[in-house]
This record gives C-alpha cells, structure tokens and sequence, in this order.
C-alpha cells in the first residue's frame, strides 16, 4: 500500500520503476489530475497511456492494470484518500494476495524475459507450516499441456518451458507442498533427427529399421582423406582451408579468391562439386570472403531450401541467389 501524497512521509510519488528481468520499467508522471493540489484523481503513465485513479475516501472501485514485461500489475484504490494498493497479478489476471516470488528467466530465443511466479500458502500454525501453492510460468501462459503427472507417483508433478527450465513440485505433504526448480545455464533445444528408416541416425529413434551411433562428425581439413567416400561439407574458403582449396582449385586469397570464386568483400559462396578429388562422392564448399561471410552462409545454408547440386552467392543468412552459367556457341 502506497501514500501517494507523501510516499515516504514528506513527498509526493512522481515514478514506479518495476523490475522487467532486462532492468525495470516505469510508470512515471504520477501526478495529481491536471495541477489541482490536493486532488483525490492521479494520473500515471505508461506503455504510452494515460490511467486514472479517484482515490477519493470511501471509494475502493477504482482499478487498472499495467504490463511490465511479461507479468501484470493491478493498482487499486483502498477507500482512503491517495492511497492505492499494488498487487501483481497471476497469469490468468487474478491479484495475488498472498506472498510470492518472482524468478526472472534470461532473453531466450523469442527475444523476451519470462518469469517464474512462485506462489506461496500461509501457514496457518506449527503443523501447517509454509509451502508451495503453484509456480506458474508466463511462457504459454501457464498452458497444462507442459504439465504432466509422473506415472509411478502421482504425487509428483513436472513442467517445462522455452528456456528449458523445470519445474517438479511435490504434494506427498499436503499441507506444505514443496517445489525445486531447475534452470539451465543456457537455454536448451532439441536434438531431433528426421530420415528415412533405413538411413544411419543417432540412437534413440523408435523406427523399425536399426540405429547406428554416428560419433564425432567433424574432421579437419588435415584429415579429409579419411572421409572420402562420404558426402562432405566443407566450412571456410580456400585461403584458410586446404580442401576447399582442393575443390575450388587453389588456395586462393583476398583478390585471386574474387577472381576465381566471382565471391568478393561482404559476399559468400555455397557450391556443390560432385567431381573433386577428395571424395567420391559430394564436395559441398560453403565460404565467405571474411569470417563473418561464412557464419551468414552457414546460416543460410542450415534455414533455407538449397540445391546441393548448385552454386549460390549470397550477402547476408537470409539472401542469396543460384549462380547460372551460360555458355555460348558459334557456328
């Protein structure tokens, strides 16, 4: 509950900073309506908009909510006079009147900041001591579809979200439930590999066909020869790296790279060779004039539709363009 005449027993509240898991967010000009001293109507700013509460004696109606980042705030008028209560709420718009803790998540991959919203039960006495009620996640809005019940206790629940972090709250104590929250130090993703049932995957798949455990995949350019009979993908040009040098004709830098490749300052190439002398089979060279050249080809290689078989130039991880050659004849 705030004073907002004299906050802290002499000064008006002019700003609320409230935190939004990147630092905090304000709702600021708080101010009486218009300059009127003493008036019982303040006006608080934020997201852009302008809200009002009537925080006149007597009256306990007057509300309105705030988004800051991913949890909401409710300001409430409490029947005395400039005052107002602040209450977060839970994610399905509910105040929260009883204690709890607020875990903010780091930016995952959608760019945002969720939270944890730990809600916690009053302990009535000695044999009901303080405990969990819920942890709810502002990712999907709390969607039950990430929870689930594990089948030998009933008792234990589990939950997940984006960043990957997990929830397991434990009920055997009905009267002080407890949670433990596991949170990754980086956000986690699946290792999920789709093909056709008699291709060789990584163990785990549930076709009728066998899994063979692939290993390290990766080989440097120093020991190419031991892979050339498979399909090859080969990172970085042929200044740095000795078989795309093999593949593209030479080890070729700056200019002479320009000059063989067409690939020049801020460009990149992706080119299939089906004929190199490193393998039998696919000699896909995907390179860029600068380092950073090679991440925007690698990305565009990994997320857009490519023809292995052809040849692309492209700028950035989302442009690039087939390479068509024309030939010329004369009679």
């Amino acid at each position: 509950t705030i004073n907002l005449h004299t906050w802290e027993g002499t000064n008006a509240l002019t700003q609320l900073d409230i935190p939004d898991g990147d630092g905090y967010t304000s709702v600021s000009s708080i101010a009486f309506q218009s300059a009127i001293i003493n008036s019982s109507v303040w006006n608080f700013t934020a997201g852009g908009s302008v809200s009002q509460l009537n925080t006149s004696i007597g009256d306990e109606s007057n509300s309105f909510t705030v988004a800051i980042g991913q949890l909401t705030y409710n300001l409430t008028t409490t029947g005395t006079e400039n005052q107002t209560e602040i209450r977060l709420q839970d994610v399905g718009g509910t105040n929260i009147d009883s204690p709890a803790i607020i875990i903010f998540e780091e930016k995952d991959d959608n760019n945002v900041y969720e939270a944890l919203i730990v809600k916690l039960e009053n302990g009535v006495d000695a044999d009901d001591g303080l405990g969990i009620d819920d942890v709810e996640r502002t990712w999907s809005t709390d969607d039950t579809a990430w929870e689930h019940t594990m089948p030998g206790d009933s008792k234990i629940e589990k939950s997940a979200d984006l960043w990957g972090t997990i929830i397991t709250t434990d009920s055997s104590d009905s009267d002080q439930k407890t949670a433990v929250i596991s949170y990754p130090d980086e956000q986690v993703y699946a290792q999920l590999y789709v093909a056709e049932e008699s291709a060789s995957i990584t163990a785990g798949s549930t076709t009728s066909a066998s899994a063979t455990q692939l290993g390290e995949v990766l080989v440097k350019d120093s020991e190419v020869s031991s892979v050339s009979t498979k399909n090859l993908v080969i990172i970085g040009g042929s200044c740095i790296n000795s078989a795309a040098a093999s593949v593209l004709g030479g080890a070729n830098c700056g200019a002479a790279f320009t000059e063989s490749t067409g690939v020049g300052s801020g460009q990149f190439l992706i080119k299939g060779v089906s004929d190199s002398s490193i393998t039998s089979k696919l000699a896909l060279v995907v390179a860029g004039y600068e380092a950073t050249d090679t991440v925007n080809a690698a990305q565009y290689l990994t997320t857009k539709t490519v023809d292995t078989d052809k040849e692309y130039k492209g700028t950035s991880s989302t442009t690039a363009e087939m390479v068509v050659t024309t030939t010329e004849t004369t009679e």
